[in-house]
């Protein structure tokens, strides 16, 4: 009895650490577990001050200047089957024209040569435009500036799976794109 008490426990152990690490170990993935780190914590990073409503934006003429708080905002998990399909919507170096995914991409070309230090810049590009502009009077409504903040800090989506590609000539231009479970 105590034996198969101690495999219940074991496998439960063994499981939950893997979730946890959340991160693929598929062969057909070409990314780096730093880089899987990168995204996520981005996200996570960025999510959290949405929830605490610390992000602040420029300060305009009759345009909301802090984002949040929010009640209903969670941490996103990686999702191995959406950073494949990540990886798949820029495998050919060119940005997706149209596609059916919850995503965000964005080509950028960089000179430095630290993979988290690029991930990192890349990522804040997304924001750049809400930062800069801010959300509006109604936030609630599409518009293109602020697509890619409306994905990350979206409380519906929970998972997340993201890749990049150097492309180009030099390599020195990254595509990026993250996938999200939209619900």
């Amino acid at each position: 009895m105590l034996a198969g008490v101690s495999i219940v426990i074991i496998t439960l152990v063994l499981a939950t650490s893997h979730t946890e690490a959340g991160f693929c170990s598929s062969p057909s993935l070409t990314q780096t577990e730093k880089a899987r780190e990168a995204f996520l914590g981005f996200h996570n990073d960025f999510r959290r001050s949405v929830a605490l409503g610390l992000l602040k934006f420029a300060k305009t003429p009759n345009k909301k200047n802090t984002l949040g708080p929010a009640k209903n905002m969670y941490e996103v998990n990686w999702d191995c089957d959406l950073e494949k399909k990540a990886q798949d919507e820029i495998s050919s170096c060119a940005l997706p024209l149209e596609s059916n995914l919850t995503e965000n991409t964005l080509r950028l070309r960089y000179i430095k040569s630290d993979e988290e230090e690029v991930l990192r810049d890349v990522m804040w590009a997304w924001m750049s435009a809400p930062l800069r502009y801010g959300v509006g009077i109604a936030p609630n409504l599409f518009h293109y500036r602020i697509e890619a903040l409306g994905n990350i800090a979206n409380w519906k989506n929970r998972k997340i799976g993201c890749s990049y590609k150097s492309c180009g000539f030099d390599q020195q231009e990254m595509l990026i794109a993250c996938v999200y479970d939209a619900k």
